[in-house]
């Protein structure tokens, strides 16, 4: 690669990746997708191209680099959504506020589920969020996620919702939208749910290498319903 010519986004395959919050080749400057957004591309992907494409897509909080793929992929049963539509005004997802909207559709509806950083923003108990999103998925469906972290030197703390202030939010959670942190007991308790089967992210770090993609970065959790 010629020193003075930055990679080539894998995602749209037009634009470079740039320096973005002091990370060297973090985002595009054509399609704005980030690293974890490369990462979820190759994996989506991987999972879903074939057989799920039949299926339908709930997609919360959807990012623009993503929503192409998708679409692709699952015809008119991609189903973008967002507790606030108005920020997507390319997309139009359906209004869908959680956890007040979890019973807007029925249970055994979707063959994938997708999202990414939006555990951490619902407010109330994560272990009751993802058992209903799996009631919604259908057998053998999948839901793919991520999130931060999980930080090994904590366990899963919630609660945030109910502090005085953003600051505190801030401090304990590293967000002042962020109502939960999740610890070294989250992957334990996904391989303990006893509907789904836990399938390890397959990403490797040479995959990660060849996406300009840090080792490690941005682990995805895969839960497929039994």
């Amino acid at each position: 690669m010629n020193k003075t010519t930055n990679p080539t986004c894998s995602i749209c395959r037009s634009g470079q990746l740039h320096e973005y919050n002091s990370k060297p080749y973090e985002q595009c400057d054509s399609c704005k997708g980030k690293a974890r957004h490369r990462l979820a591309h190759h994996l989506y992907k991987k999972l879903f191209t074939g057989a799920q494409s039949a299926g339908s897509c709930l997609h919360l909080a959807p990012e623009k680099s993503l929503v192409p793929l998708l679409r692709a992929i699952f015809g008119d049963n991609y189903i973008p959504v967002d507790g606030n539509p108005e920020r997507y005004q390319e997309i139009k997802p359906m209004k869908f506020y959680l956890p007040e909207d979890f019973g807007r559709f029925s249970k055994d509806t979707f063959t994938a589920i997708i999202h990414n950083h939006v555990l951490e923003h619902l407010p109330g108990m994560y272990k009751e969020h993802i058992n209903k999103f799996i009631e919604l998925l259908k057998p053998g469906g999948l839901m793919v996620f991520s999130i931060p972290g999980p930080y090994s030197t904590v366990l899963t703390q919630e609660g945030g919702e109910h502090f005085d202030s953003d600051e505190e939010r801030t401090r304990k959670f590293t967000r002042y939208d962020h109502f939960k942190i999740f610890g070294s007991d989250f992957i334990d308790h996904l391989q303990s749910i006893d509907t789904v089967d836990y399938i390890e992210d397959p990403t490797t770090n040479a995959v990660r290498e060849s996406l300009f993609v840090r080792p490690n970065k941005s682990p995805f959790f895969i839960l497929r319903k039994r």
